[in-house]
């Protein structure tokens, strides 16, 4: 069981860092700045997960410089472990699990507002006002597989793996139901959150996949969670907290 500890006011940001040398040290300074501008208390909690570069390095060392970041490490390369850390971790009665690669800034702002009437606002690829610059191949994989979960779970998500904020009370509960070392998490997410009724709304972003990121590898992700979809299927039915 996870204890939800008395939470304070503000927000609290999982990012999951996996061999992210490249972009993690200017995106998180980046994102830090755009959190102050919103007057309220937060933190970053960077829970690095097996890598093999220097992103270990980088994120003790933003750690160690900035009072608003946190470190949580992994030995085992583990997506769906990085997020249930940093969500278990996470202080403020706000919480977001953001991408490294940072999607869209400007979803925080609406998100904020959002979250005073529902559990969880998802950021959306796929609704209206929303825009992204991705590979063909990559968004049509990408909304096949929203489609199935769709059609699996009985659900109505335009996004299965879009940015999530949650009340972070629920949201501790929703990845405690959750065991999934890979994105499949994000399906499991999806089916607690429609078992259990919980409430949520879909907000626009904008989405434009970095170039260190190689389309097929991408696909390769999707597709295994396409696979983990059907073999999961009657456990799915049943998460709820």
């Amino acid at each position: 069981m996870i204890k939800i500890t008395k939470l304070k006011k503000g927000l609290s940001i999982v990012v999951p860092a996996y061999n992210e040398e490249k972009i993690l040290e200017k995106n998180m300074k980046i994102l830090d700045n755009c959190l102050k501008k919103f007057n309220l208390s937060h933190e970053i909690i960077l829970s690095e997960n097996g890598s093999t570069d220097r992103s270990k390095e980088i994120c003790r060392d933003l750690c160690k410089k900035n009072k608003n970041f946190r470190c949580i490490f992994s030995n085992t390369p583990s997506f769906g472990g990085s997020i249930r850390k940093g969500g278990i971790n996470a202080k403020y009665d706000k919480m977001l699990v953001f991408p490294v690669d940072l999607w869209s800034l400007d979803y925080i702002k609406e998100a904020l507002e959002k979250i005073r009437g529902y559990d969880v606002v998802y950021g959306s690829r796929y609704v209206k006002k929303s825009r992204q610059e991705r590979p063909l191949l990559r968004v049509i994989v990408s909304v096949i597989h929203t489609k199935l979960v769709n059609m699996l779970l009985n659900t109505r998500y335009s996004d299965i793996d879009g940015i999530k904020m949650y009340r972070t009370e629920i949201g501790k509960k929703i990845l405690e139901k959750t065991s999934s070392n890979s994105a499949f998490i994000e399906v499991e997410i999806g089916a607690v959150i429609k078992n259990s009724k919980i409430k949520y709304t879909e907000v626009p972003i904008d989405h434009k996949e970095p170039k260190t990121r190689h389309p097929k590898y991408i696909v390769k992700i999707v597709l295994h969670g396409i696979y983990e979809l059907f073999a999961n299927y009657r456990k799915l039915r049943k998460l709820c907290i």
